[in-house]
Parts: structure tokens; sequence; C-alpha cells
């Protein structure tokens, strides 16, 4: 019986030692296959990063050599490690640009596609210099089954930023420039950079705990984030003085506490305090011109004999109107405007019937006064023209009287014409027209200078010059918008009536010249004060890198005033409503130290269009650089 017993327990030991076995094996195994399934997480995590960085860098590559709007791009055969991506096509490496290699067995591939607004894509509806791409990255694990499975598949918008994103930016104080930043006239909203050194100076007279409303920071000069590129060794923030007066103690080198709880003497200076005004990279200025002409004329290769004044590179005939009982027959208007010839003397922007400045030719108003005109005077050959590009946003009645001619076609009587087209006069002295399908692209681009811009603008458009050529903008009065109160900030999701002016130099005029009459007068600046400033809504682009008068104040690639320091002209004030870049710092106006008050030519305040982070005027100048804006990972449904 014993024996029985033991034999029982024996084979019981037996069968418990194989469960555990067992039981331990499969714990190992099950041990094995997560601590395997984290290593591949853990890989592939790696590998779309891995592939992220390199996209990113080859976009900031094709930014900087301005290729990123090419039509075509060479189909990568994998030989070369610095191939780019195609948009909406596969495209895969192993290994990094760098030549570190990726977790053995492991690759990742790329899929770009871009917006709405840039090119690429097949329903393209506008066009940004700032570019933004859908980027779907996947990592391929090589060492799966067959060819290979899809482990982690992440979706990135990617978006290049902007100078229209900045609500002050400029390259440089002008070298040996005695220009500072004073807090007492100074005052930016939005995002703020500079490439060289923040230079401040800070009155005697300053309120240090004046933060505004309900110590809301409301008073504080930079409202937003700021940044500087070159900083001071000598100062332990890195902000050049040119006073004693400094938020910190000069012995123990410390912010100065304020008597408001929990705030110090910089938060009277940046509503962030202290650590709203840091170092950063710089920024490079880019070159535009040649992008910008190819993109008014639609083609790299430039008429042989342009005619002077407007000329716009039509597509195809897509329908055709009836003139006076004459068909005519109406191409589409896919590019921009053209501008050639002498300067151009005066460039108004007009609307409908606006109280300000309406288009002075009634017919052409639009039954419902909302049409959009571009006037401007240019003298060729020694005669003064009047040209004028309308667009129309309702039905336009154009009857010259007598014969005349559109498109071509000689007819008399009337003709109707829809909302959604463009209509050019060359000359409005002689009955002769051109019409087009459609507004254009928007931008308006020329290699001469405009010496008198103003108007209200309607729809997206740039006004743009030959950057490289040294050619300049001078604003004779306000630039406003139709969808915005002249006075009013411009509320979220405005972005219909946006405008860009780019130029070497755009330069607030002394004198201004009639678009109708040809009549030159002086400018009272006077008429412009702080509480009722000279408007500018709109995002203005000046410089050029490498510029040759990076050592004046007043002749650099910049924003400024013509005779600034002459006060028998008045002072006033202008207020900008969206952004400037410029590249060297340009003299404005002189003010009194201590109170602020403008002395001659004009004081300023920016304030910023939040709109312009995510839309900006057409084919205004962008950065480089590349930032993610979203990402997130995606379901894996497909092997490799």
């Amino acid at each position: 019986m014993r024996k029985r017993e033991l034999g029982s327990a024996l084979l019981l030991t037996i069968f418990l030692i194989i469960v555990l076995e067992f039981i331990g094996m499969s714990f190992l195994a099950r041990v094995q296959g997560e601590m395997a399934q984290t290593t591949r997480d853990v890989s592939s995590y790696y590998v779309v990063q891995t592939g992220l960085s390199n996209t990113m860098e080859w976009l900031q590559n094709r930014a900087n050599a301005n290729l990123l709007d090419n039509a075509v791009l060479t189909l990568p055969t994998g030989t070369d490690p610095n191939e780019p991506p195609l948009m909406q096509t596969y495209y895969e490496r192993d290994g990094l640009s760098s030549g570190t290699p990726l977790p053995s067995g492991w690759t990742w591939r790329v899929r770009l596609f871009p917006d709405q607004f840039t090119a690429g894509n097949a329903n393209l509806v506008g066009a940004n210099s700032a570019h933004c791409y859908k980027a779907v990255i996947d990592a391929i694990d090589r060492n799966a089954e067959g060819t290979g499975r899809v482990r982690r598949r992440a979706v990135a918008w990617l978006h290049q930023g902007s100078f229209a994103q900045f609500s002050y930016f400029f390259g440089q104080f002008a070298t040996g420039s005695n220009l500072w930043l004073n807090l007492n006239t100074f005052r930016v909203e939005g995002p703020f950079h500079t490439n060289g050194r923040l230079r401040l100076s800070i009155p005697s007279s300053i309120d240090w705990n004046d933060l505004g409303p309900g110590n809301d920071g409301s008073t504080a000069n930079f409202q937003s984030m700021s940044t500087f590129a070159s900083t001071d060794s000598t100062t332990p923030d890195g902000i050049e003085y040119n006073t004693s007066t400094r938020p910190y103690d000069s012995t123990t080198l410390l912010p100065v506490n304020l008597t408001i709880p929990g705030k110090t003497r910089y938060d009277r200076i940046a509503r962030l305090g202290q650590a709203g005004l840091k170092p950063d990279n710089p920024i490079n200025m880019p070159a535009v011109s040649t992008l910008m002409q190819e993109a008014a004329w639609g083609d790299s290769t430039m008429p042989t004999s342009p005619r002077h004044g407007i000329n716009v590179n039509p597509g195809n005939v897509v329908e055709t109107l009836s003139a006076g009982g004459t068909s005519v027959p109406i191409p589409k208007n896919v590019n921009g405007v053209l501008l050639h010839g002498n300067d151009i003397d005066a460039f108004q922007m007009q609307v409908g019937n606006d109280s300000q400045f309406p288009i002075n030719t009634a017919a052409l108003r639009g039954a419902n006064n909302d049409n959009a005109s571009f006037l401007m005077r240019q003298t060729t050959g020694g005669t003064a023209r009047t040209r004028r590009l309308t667009q129309t946003y309702s039905d336009t009645v154009l009857n010259p009287g007598g014969t005349w001619t559109i498109n071509g076609v000689s007819t008399s009587g009337s003709m109707t014409i829809p909302a959604g087209y463009t209509l050019v006069q060359n000359d409005t002295s002689v009955k002769t027209y051109e019409i087009y399908k459609d507004y254009g692209n928007g931008l308006f681009y020329g290699n001469q200078n405009i010496r008198s811009l103003e108007g209200k603008n309607k729809g997206r458009h740039t006004i743009s010059v030959n950057q490289s050529g040294n050619k300049e903008i001078h604003i004779s009065d306000e630039l406003l918008r139709a969808d915005v109160t002249p006075g009013n900030k411009p509320t979220m999701g405005t972005t219909r009536d946006q405008l860009g002016v780019v130029g070497y130099a755009i330069r607030f005029a002394r004198y201004r010249t009639d678009v109708n009459t040809g009549t030159t007068a002086q400018i009272n600046r006077s008429q412009w004060s702080p509480n009722d400033p000279l408007y500018v809504y709109a995002a203005l682009f000046a410089g050029k890198p490498g510029d040759p008068n990076a050592n004046s104040d007043t002749a650099g690639g910049g924003v400024g005033t013509i005779n600034y320091n002459d006060s028998s002209i008045g002072a006033g004030a202008f207020r900008v409503y969206g952004s400037l870049t410029e590249n060297i710092r340009q003299a404005k106006g002189t003010f009194n130290s201590s109170t602020g008050q403008g002395t001659s030519g004009l004081s300023y305040r920016y304030d910023y269009d939040p709109n312009f982070q995510n839309v900006q005027p057409p084919y205004f100048p962008a950065q480089s650089n590349f930032e993610v804006r979203s990402w997130n990972d995606q379901p894996i449904s497909e092997d490799a």
C-alpha cells in the first residue's frame, strides 16, 4: 500500500514539474514576444522620426535653392542619398543622409501631399510662397515575412515659415547706426525677431510698475515672443542698452523685483517677462525677384518685347461672351500681372463707390458697387498714360460707345461681364480692352519703382518690384482693405483681402502723385496723428541678402521715411495692422527721448494680423525652415 502511495506521489511530482516547465516556457515566450514587440515599437518610432527629419531637411534644402515650385521632379533611383521624395509618390531609402544606419533591416518611406495653396496639388486654388505638405511616413521592418511589413505609420503636417508670421522682423541695424528701440516709442504686438542685437533705449522716466489695467501686461513693449540672434556679452541677458537704466541690478545682475508680487522689470518690457526675450538662430533673407517674375508671367521664359504697362499671359480659351452681338473668345487668367516699362508714377487700388478710394469710372463699379480696380499712371515715350485692371464681383456693363475692340474683336454696343472676370485697359484714353476668365494668382510684379502707392485692396494680392535691382515702393497714403473697417483689427478668419507689398525698399513718401491728373504735391505728415494715424493693412517686406547699402539707415533695404528728420513737413504717425519685415532697419522719424512724442517723420506702432500665421498674401516671401504643425499615428493595414 505504501509503495502505491509513493508511486502516485512520484507521478504527481513529475506532472507538476512538467506543468511548471510549460508555464515557465510560456511565460518566457511571452516575455520574449513582448520584448521583441517593444524593440519593434522603439525601432519603428526611431525610423519614423528619421524619415521625418530627413524629409524636413530635404524640404529646407529645396527651399534654400528655390526649387520647391518646380513642376517636374526626377524619379529617384535610390543611389543618391540626397534625392528628393516625390509628391504623391512612394520614396524609400535605407540609412540616413549622414551615413548613420537605421536599425538593421529597417527602412522608411514618405509620401508628400501638397495642400491646395502649394504647387503640385492637382486642385490648386491659389499660391503661397510658404508651402504646406501632408507627410505620410512609414517605418518598414524588412526582417518580417515576405518583402517586409509596415510597423508604424505617422501623418504630419509640415508648414514652411513665412516672414508674414512676424509682427516685426529686421535683419540688423545699419553699420554704425545710432538707431535704438526706444521704449517710449516702440511697441510690437506679435512675434518679433532680429538677426542682430536687441538694442534697447530705456528712458529714465519709465514707470516700471505700470503693467496696464489689472497688471495685465498690456503696456509692455513686446507683446509676444521676441528673439534676437546676436548677443551682448557684457550684459547678463544678452541685450544691449545705451542707458544706465536697466531691468537688472548692476551689482547682483539679477532682475529687479517690482512692488507687484511675482513681477520684475522685465515684465514691463515684455509681456512674457524675461522668458519672452531670448536668443535664437538667425533667419536668412531670401532673394525673391526671379520667383516673383516667373509667377507673374507664368513662365521662366520672359516675353522678348513686353509692352509697356500691364501684361497678362493667359491660358487657353475657355468660353465666349457676347459684345454687341459679336462673340468674343475668353481665355482663362491663370497667372499674375507683369508690369513693364518706366517707373509707375502712381498706383491706386479702388473699390466700388468707396468714400475714400472709389473707382473713378462709375460704369466699372459693378451692379453692386463691389468691383475692384487697380489704376496706374505711367509715362511712356514722354506721354503719361493711365492704365487700369478691374476685377468684377457683380455684373458690369461695358459700353464705351461707338466702335471699340476687346480681345482683338471689333464691335459696338454693350457687353455684360459677369462676376469673376478680369478686364484690362492698357490706356484709358483708347477704347481697346482685354478680358479674361478669373482673377489670376493675385501677384503684380514690375522691374521698376512705384513712386506713389495707396488705396483700398479687395482680394488677396501682392504688389512687388524688383528686389535684386534695388527698386522701391513709396507709400503716399493709406493702404486699407475692403473687409475691415479702418482702425479695427482683422479678426480670425478674415483673409479675403490680404495685401502684400514687396521690394528692395518701402518708403513713406514725401510727395503724392494724383493717379488721374498726374499732379504732384508735397504731403503734410501732421494730418496723420497718433490718434488718427496712416493705416497700413498689409504685410510689408523690404530688403535683400548682401545689401550694398547695409551701412545706411536711410538708403538701405528696409522700411523707412523719406526725409525722416525734416520737421518742416510735419510729424505724423502710421500704424501697421499686419506684418513688417526689413533687412536693414531704416529711420522712420525723430522723437523726444523723454516723452516719446514725434518731432519729425512718422512715429509707428505694429499691430499683428494673426491670420498671417496660417494664410499669407500670394507669393509673400517665405523662410527656408519647416515646422511640424501636427502629428499623429495611423492604424496599419498594409504590407510593404
